[in-house]
């Protein structure tokens, strides 16, 4: 008799188990948590989440790009009339993205800078003058019409 060799469940796998599969059908069927368009809701983003626990899916480019599209403020979780923990699977799914995908230099640059400093308020109090100046210098105009 052959034993059978199981292998262990990743993490990302582990936080999609403990959300209870009738809440998420509920979600998907009921039409409820349709914020945004397509996989760029959270019922999209869970569809997502749901096809790569699978393995029906792979962690590309558009793929990783429905995920960095979302705020993470969980405005939906208090919405979701099913009681999704939304909150644990994009986390989970996040710090999957973290370690397997490849982000260009300036993606990289870009985000460290957005997370050092969105997330600290005494970080933004420093920018306050310095933006401040920027606005009323008239260089912002010169920036976005040379930019658009």
């Amino acid at each position: 008799m052959r034993q059978r060799l199981r292998r262990a469940p990743s993490a990302f796998k582990r936080e999609h188990r403990k959300v209870r599969p009738l809440r998420i059908l509920f979600a998907r069927v009921s039409h409820l948590c349709d914020v945004g368009a397509g996989m760029d809701s959270p019922r999209g983003r869970i569809y997502l989440m749901k096809m790569a626990s699978e393995g029906a899916t792979e962690m590309n480019s558009t793929w990783v790009s429905h995920f960095d599209s979302c705020l993470g403020c969980m405005a939906c979780m208090t919405a979701c009339p099913s009681g999704v923990d939304y909150g644990k699977l994009i986390e989970a799914t996040r710090a999957q993205i973290e370690r397997k995908t490849e982000r260009s230099p300036g993606d990289k640059l870009h985000r460290r800078f957005m997370f050092e400093t969105f997330t600290r308020p005494e970080r933004l109090r420093r920018m306050r003058l310095p933006l401040l100046a920027y606005q009323k210098s008239g260089l912002q105009a010169v920036v976005r019409a040379w930019v658009c």
